[in-house]
């Protein structure tokens, strides 16, 4: 845990990211296992939809209003999400076909390079 709360010093364009073992076998692709792992974007989709699908329209949800959601997805680059995803798993190995195969497809080696 000393590298992960950076006790150990590191330059800081290294990130430290943690990962399970293995992907668990799902109809879900190798990109969207990957996407599905930005908790914080897939948070903010989920306030803008709650907010553009209210009906009367809500001012805010969770105390978070539209216009913050907006800012926070520009400020993490939500928009280059699948491409970042997609560089990464293109980094491993998957070509842009094996990275729209649902998991349950591949060996656990390969799920072990999607988690």
């Amino acid at each position: 845990h000393a590298i992960a709360d950076r006790q150990v010093k590191l330059p800081p364009h290294i990130h430290i990211i943690h990962v399970e073992q293995e992907a668990a076998p799902s109809t879900r692709s190798a990109l969207q296992t990957v996407l599905d792992t930005d908790e914080e974007r897939n948070y903010l989709l989920k306030v803008e939809a709650a907010l553009l699908a209210s009906d009367p329209p809500k001012d805010t949800h969770e105390g978070i209003d539209l216009n913050e959601v907006y800012d926070r997805l520009d400020e993490i680059g939500s928009d280059e999400a699948v491409a970042r995803a997609g560089g990464i798993l293109g980094g491993l190995g998957f070509d842009a076909a094996m990275q729209l195969k649902a998991t349950k497809e591949f060996s656990g080696g390969w799920r072990m390079r999607i988690s």
